[in-house]
Parts: C-alpha cells; sequence; structure tokens
C-alpha cells in the first residue's frame, strides 16, 4: 500500500469518527473497505504479471 492510499484510509477514518450522521459514517466506513480492497486486487493482478512475464516456458 503506497503513502497516497495509507493517507486515504487515514482520511476516511478520521471523517468517520468525526462523523454526526450514521449514514455519513457508513458511507466512509464502505469506501475505506473499498480502497483496501481494491489495493488488494491490484497487488494480485501485478503479481500475477510478473508471475506470466518470467514463466521461462512463454519464453
Amino acid at each position: 500500500m503506497d503513502d497516497e492510499q495509507k493517507w486515504l484510509l487515514a482520511q476516511l477514518d478520521q471523517q468517520a469518527k468525526d462523523s454526526t450522521s450514521f449514514i455519513e459514517r457508513a458511507l466512509f466506513v464502505a469506501t475505506k473497505e473499498l480502497v483496501i480492497e481494491q489495493s488488494k486486487r491490484i497487488e494480485q493482478h501485478e503479481g500475477e504479471l510478473d508471475g506470466r512475464i518470467w514463466n521461462p516456458d512463454k519464453w
């Protein structure tokens, strides 16, 4: 996870903490979960791409 994603997660945490509305808080928490899931998927796809590029059978 890069610095921008960490910053975004911290901002979402702060917004959720400061929010007085349940709906807003739920939105911030759901957005944070989405960012985390996206980060995982990006990392997995990068790993898959690296694996396919370095596969000696494909050379």
